[in-house]
This record gives structure tokens, C-alpha cells and sequence, in this order.
């Protein structure tokens, strides 16, 4: 019958594939919660993926070269790798849609890319660990932004990683000590006494159960890296109420960074740009159901009255508050019920009032957002135009605010066009459905249209040179028009639903891909009308709506998304299991104490005894000895050589002869009965 094979423990001596998962975790999550925190999820997996590769082909290069002097070379190939993303960061960044990373977040794009790039040439303990530098300045960024609430617990965790890794990297750097010390070489040393560095799991058990016994091991980085969370957790609220007092009548003013949107609006924003690249990252998601008693295609969300160099403005004069223009309104009832974490409620028309007022509160320039994150159903009614009343409005209202007729960035060339086409218009509808019509005839719709380059007006650039565009180019292109003509207009986003998409109650389901823009321009008694250039648009082949999902890049579907999170929580719980069952669970390799190691803890113990007190732990044992002298009397002297005889061939490159133990041995025995405290001899 054959023995089975006694289970060997892991080699803690040398870097091994927890080093790198751990080192590979905490630095995936200080780029999520980056991506996360600029508003930019798709952005934090896309480096999440790089990392992970960069720390598996680390891994390799350290298994498979391990003997080979280029792994030293790591250090140097770091530093290239951390100048090239801080100085080439714009370049870098290009693979992604323009504007992802504005100049506020700059800081976050190269620390993102420094993390990546340096994952790939991890090989060492120095750089796996320096990994930790631009990982905790990342969080400190994200906690500037303070935009992602859950980076806290991805900052506990990194924590975990980051103390663990370090206790073990300090473990293994000992043991490189030790080596070179010739501690190693005591149980077998060689005639030559040559020195040969040794490195195995043995020589580590064998040193934290020796004279290394005391110097902290992972378990305790552990433990001590979990009592600063749990105090954080409790010592922060409770600073928090102390000083709230006094912080309350401290005002801070505070630059507000507006992140670029790339998706469905999930905050209010003061600025919106346009013409940002491609726009092919919105989902099926489903958002919101909308059920009104009439059909309101149309679910604005933001509207924007100020036009800047790039794109949209609020001017701050409640321009959402819209003044009911109509003069006989239809009345819609409406429930909009969420479905997912979209803050801003999108209502059909002119809001008259809520069926709950308080799971509604007023947003800047008016906007109705949810009051809480557990409030889901918002039920009201609103005031839109009789579909009669829209098809008669003629003429524009007099009485608008004149900051809708305005827009100082409006280029000579688009003006001119603008008046030619209105020309001979004879009502303000005429000139409205004219200029509509000619955006939509001279502008292809394309979700992949290139970016609008910089310093150029997006408007001119989309009429006359590019000639395609998406929702919020049309939207631009057709307030700047009908503004430069008389008509006062805005700027409007929300959603566009497929009216056919009903849920089994025969709710409108909104999806992701529905978040659309569009022109309204306000008419006389009938109040603001809607002008969607894109309606009559011709679609560019892959580029048409409803495409939002093809030909997207790997790293920005969902169900990578999905996946790359729920990996993220597996491998989370994984560290925080093996962490608990090496606490409550380490069973050390049993390692045979040398007859030098035995006589050496003999010694101590009878100096103890002598000294009247236990050794402490920061007392070397010449140190003790010291402490113990005094006792000893004439025979100071002799009782001195046999402790450094002993402790030399603890410490020193070659262990004790079987000799000189059994005469040390028998010294021990006859001090023992001599020397006892508090009598001399």
C-alpha cells in the first residue's frame, strides 16, 4: 500500500501568486473607483482589464526568469514607464472618446495609466509594492471628486491587500538578511565555510519559530490593518458630529468640476459639451417606465439656455421653471417609476404639481430630482399643448426671456446660412420647420462621427466640413440657427423612447440607448415646441440608432462589466476566507531546532531566573546578560565566555561542534544550581 505524500505548506520564502493578486486587486480598485469617481465607469474597467493583464504576464516573467539578472532591471523600466504616462498622458488617452479625462481630472489619467503600464513589469517586491503609490494617490483624487461612495470600501480592501503584501515582502526581506548574515548555513555548514545563500519554507519556520520569532508576520498586518478600518468606520462618524458645530458656520468656496457625460444622466450638471466623439456607449439598459394618459414621446430631463464655446450652459435664472405659455393646455397624468439609480425624473411636459411632493425635491434651475434613493414611483401631472394648438403655432412669443435670443458663439457663416434658408418665410413656424428640415437634409446621423476638433465651433463644423453628427450636434445646430434668426430656443436632453416597447402592464419602458437631445423653441399661447432635426435625418450605415451596442470595444460591455465586478467581489471574499483560515488555521511546517537553538533558549531561561524577571522584547541577550552580571559575582567573567560562545554559534556562519554543546551543557547545569536570585557566589 502505498503512503500518500505529506501535503507540503506554501513557500512564503519567494514571491508566489498571491503577492501578485493581491498587488493586482488593490491596484484594479483604486482605478475603478477613478473611473467610477469622473463619472467614466467604462473607463475604470477598461483599466481594470489592462491591470490584471499586466499582472498576469508579471507573474510569468517572474516564474519562468526567475534566475535571470533582467528581473532586476525592474525598477528601471518602471521609472521609464511612470515618465512616459505623466508626460505622454494626451497621447495615451486618445483611445479614448475626447474629453473623457478634462484638465481637472488630468492627474487621474496619468496615476490611471501608471498603475497599468507598471503592472506589466512587477517582478520584484520593490515594485510590486511601489504599485502602492500612485494606487493610494488615486484614492486620494477620488476622494477629492467625492463622486463614488463605495470607493471607501474599496479603499478598506486595497488596505487589506496593501498590509498584507507589505508583512510578507518585510518577512522575505529578512530572510534575505538572515542569509547573508550565514544563519543558514549553521545546520549544514560546509569544511570551506563558504557561503551559500539558502532560501526554502524550512529556513522560514525555522527562523519565526528561532531568534525571529517576534518579527510580525502577514497575520499581523492583518490584524492591525482591520482595527484602523473598524476604527474608521467608528471613529469618523463620531468626529464627524463633534465637529459639526463649528464646521458649520465655515464656508468653503469650491471650484465645481463638471465631469464629461457619456451615458444616461444620473446627476444634475451645470455645463454640458458637444460633438465629444463617438457615441456608442449606452446600453439596453432599462431606466424608468413611463405610463401618461397621453402620449408624450418626449421626456426632457435638463434643459440648458446658455451657449459656450463647446457646448451648454445654465444661465441660473430657473430657465426649467418654465411660465405656462399655453394658453389652453391638456393636462397628462403621469407615473414615472425608476428602475434603476438615475437621480434626475423625466416628465412629459410643463410639471403642475406631485401626487407626493416630498419624494420630489427641487434641483438646480428647478429640476425635479428624487428626493431619496428609496423613493422609485413618482406620480404627477403636467401641461402640454393640444396637438391642434401645435400644428397652428405661427408666431413666436414676444414675451420670452431674451437670453434665448442670444448666442454671442454663433459663426458669421451659420448665420448666413441660417438667413437664407428662412428667407420668404412668412411666419416664425415656417422659419422653424425650414431651418429643421435643412439641418436634417445636410447632416448625416452617425453615433461614430469623429470628434469636433478643438477651437472650432461645433455648429459650423457639422454644417460645413464633417456633415454628420449625433442627437446633441442636431440639438446645437438647430438652436444656433433659430436664434440666429429671431426664434428663441434651448437646448433640451432627456429621453426618446420606442413608444412600443411596453412592459407586460403596457408601460413605455426607457432604456439607456433612448437618452437623446433635441431644440425647443417657444411659440405664442402654445409655449415650447419641439424641433428634432434628426427625425427627417439620413442614417449612416452602423451609425443609425439602435446601434448603440455594435462594434463597441470589449472593455465597455455590459456583461464584461458584470463579470469584471463580480470577479472583483469573488476575489475580495477569496482573500478575506484564506486571510481567516491563516489566522485560525496556519499550521507551520515542523522544523527540527538545532542543539544550538535548545541551549540558547536554556541560557535565556537561566539568566531569567537569575535576573528575577523575563527577557523584553527589545533587550538583545548581551543586553540581558548585562542586566543579569551583577549576580554572578568573580565568576563574571567565566559565565560571559560560555554566553558568547553560545549565541556566537547561534548567530554566527557555523554552528556549535557536538563538543563544545556537551561542555556548554554541562556549564548550564552547574550555574543552574549555583547561581539563583538574589545569591552570589
Amino acid at each position: 500500500m502505498k503512503s500518500s505524500p505529506v501535503p507540503q505548506p506554501r513557500d512564503r520564502s519567494r514571491i508566489n501568486t498571491l503577492d501578485f493578486l493581491m498587488m493586482s486587486v488593490g491596484s484594479a480598485l483604486a482605478a475603478y473607483s477613478a473611473g467610477r469617481a469622473i463619472g467614466q465607469p467604462s473607463v475604470g474597467h477598461f483599466f481594470v482589464q489592462l491591470i490584471l493583464a499586466g499582472s498576469v504576464v508579471s507573474f510569468l516573467m517572474r516564474r519562468f526568469f526567475r534566475e535571470s539578472k533582467f528581473l532586476k532591471l525592474d525598477g528601471v523600466l518602471y521609472a521609464i514607464v511612470a515618465v512616459f504616462a505623466v508626460t505622454r498622458v494626451d497621447l495615451l488617452s486618445g483611445a479614448f472618446p475626447p474629453d473623457t479625462f478634462p484638465r481637472p481630472f488630468i492627474a487621474a489619467a496619468w496615476l490611471s495609466w501608471m498603475l497599468a503600464l507598471g503592472s506589466f513589469v512587477t517582478w520584484r517586491d520593490g515594485t510590486l509594492l511601489f504599485q502602492a503609490v500612485p494606487a493610494i494617490a488615486l484614492f486620494g483624487l477620488v476622494g477629492v471628486y467625492d463622486t463614488y461612495r463605495e470607493a471607501t470600501f474599496a479603499f478598506f480592501i486595497f488596505l487589506l491587500c496593501l498590509s498584507t503584501l507589505f508583512a510578507r515582502a518585510n518577512g522575505r526581506e529578512m530572510l534575505r538578511y538572515a542569509a547573508e548574515s550565514g544563519y543558514v548555513n549553521r545546520a549544514d555548514a560546509r569544511p570551506d565555510h563558504r557561503k551559500e545563500v539558502r532560501r526554502d519554507q524550512a529556513l522560514y519556520e525555522r527562523m519565526r519559530s528561532g531568534p525571529w520569532r517576534w518579527v510580525a508576520g502577514p497575520e499581523w498586518a492583518l490584524a492591525f490593518a482591520l482595527i484602523v478600518i473598524l476604527l474608521s468606520l467608528l471613529g469618523a462618524p463620531i468626529i464627524q458630529q463633534s465637529v459639526q458645530t463649528v464646521a458649520a458656520g465655515v464656508k468653503v468656496p469650491v471650484a465645481q468640476i463638471t465631469p464629461s457625460r457619456s451615458s444616461s444622466s444620473n446627476s444634475t450638471q451645470s455645463s454640458v459639451q458637444v460633438g465629444r466623439g463617438p457615441n456608442v456607449s449606452l446600453s439596453k439598459r432599462p431606466l424608468w417606465t413611463m405610463e401618461a394618459s397621453s402620449a408624450a414621446p418626449y421626456l426632457k430631463t435638463e434643459v440648458f439656455d446658455v451657449r459656450s464655446a463647446r457646448g451648454w450652459n445654465r444661465s441660473g435664472i430657473g430657465v426649467y421653471d418654465d411660465p405656462i405659455y399655453i394658453t389652453d393646455p391638456d393636462m397628462v397624468q403621469f407615473t414615472a417609476r425608476r428602475l434603476d439609480k438615475e437621480s434626475l425624473v423625466p416628465v412629459p411636459g410643463v410639471v403642475g404639481g406631485w401626487q407626493n411632493p416630498s419624494l420630489v425635491r427641487r434641483g438646480p434651475e428647478g429640476l425635479p430630482v428624487a428626493a431619496s434613493e428609496s423613493a422609485n414611483v413618482f406620480a404627477g401631472f403636467a401641461f402640454v399643448a393640444k396637438p391642434d394648438d401645435l400644428r397652428k403655432a405661427t408666431d413666436q412669443n414676444l414675451d420670452a426671456p431674451g437670453i434665448f435670443r442670444e448666442d454671442p458663439f454663433a459663426d458669421p457663416e451659420v448665420i448666413a446660412l441660417a438667413e437664407a434658408t428662412v428667407e420668404g418665410a412668412k411666419t416664425d413656424r415656417e422659419k422653424a420647420d425650414r431651418l429643421r428640415d435643412m439641418i436634417s437634409k445636410r447632416i448625416k446621423y452617425n453615433l461614430r462621427a469623429a470628434a469636433v476638433p478643438p477651437n472650432i465651433d461645433p455648429v459650423r463644423f457639422v454644417l460645413f466640413e464633417s456633415k454628420e453628427g449625433y442627437c446633441d450636434l442636431f440639438a446645437t445646430a438647430m438652436v444656433e440657427t433659430a436664434r440666429s434668426v429671431g426664434l428663441p430656443a434651448r437646448y433640451v436632453q432627456g429621453y426618446l423612447p420606442d413608444t412600443n416597447n411596453l412592459d407586460e402592464q403596457g408601460r413605455t419602458i426607457v432604456l439607456e440607448k433612448d437618452y437623446h437631445a433635441w431644440c425647443e423653441i417657444l411659440f405664442k399661447d402654445v409655449g415650447w415646441v419641439v424641433f428634432d432635426a434628426t427625425g427627417g435625418s439620413t442614417a449612416v450605415e452602423g451609425g443609425e440608432r439602435g446601434s448603440e451596442n455594435d462594434g463597441r470595444p470589449l472593455w465597455q460591455h455590459d456583461g464584461v462589466a458584470t463579470a469584471i465586478n463580480v470577479g472583483i467581489a469573488i476575489v475580495a471574499l477569496g482573500l478575506g476566507g484564506f486571510f481567516a483560515r491563516r489566522l485560525y488555521q496556519n499550521r507551520p511546517i515542523a522544523i527540527r531546532k538545532t542543539e544550538t537553538e535548545r541551549l540558547a533558549n536554556r541560557w535565556i531561561k537561566f539568566l531569567e531566573k537569575v535576573a528575577g524577571r523575563r527577557r523584553k522584547l527589545a533587550e538583545t541577550p548581551d543586553d540581558f546578560f548585562r542586566a543579569a552580571e551583577a549576580q554572578f559575582g568573580e565568576s563574571r567573567d567565566a559565565v560571559w565566555q560560555a554566553h558568547r560562545k553560545i549565541f556566537s554559534g547561534l548567530y554566527g556562519p557555523v554552528d556549535l561542534s557536538p563538543e563544545e554543546i556537551v561542555t556548554l551543557k554541562a556549564e548550564l547545569k552547574t550555574y543552574g544550581r549555583t547561581f539563583k536570585r538574589g545569591k552570589k557566589a
